[in-house]
């Protein structure tokens, strides 16, 4: 399950779901591959670390968060991320 949730995310960061490369050149199709394992990580750490807030303030407004419930979070969702707009990462 684990490995289908991660291999969906990936689909979908990969040129929006359209699962093809979008460089005419060998070299940019390099590039755009290259960076797919940064971009999945990223996904996956902005919601680890949004999850870990939110069980948090949950905790702390008295409400119960087991070792069970957080066992069962995932941070592999993406559904509330535009991976189609363009984003400017690092300037050089």
């Amino acid at each position: 399950m684990l490995t289908e949730g991660r291999h969906r995310m990936a689909r979908r960061v990969f040129s929006g779901q359209r699962g093809e490369l979008r460089q005419n050149c060998g070299e940019g199709m390099e590039d755009q591959l290259g960076a797919l394992g940064p971009a999945l990580n990223a996904v996956v750490l902005w919601n680890s670390l949004y999850l870990d807030r939110a069980a948090k303030q949950l905790a702390a407004d008295g409400l119960p968060v087991t070792d069970d419930l957080l066992a069962r979070l995932s941070p592999l969702p993406f559904d509330h991320i535009d991976f189609l707009g363009r984003y400017e990462v690092f300037r050089l």
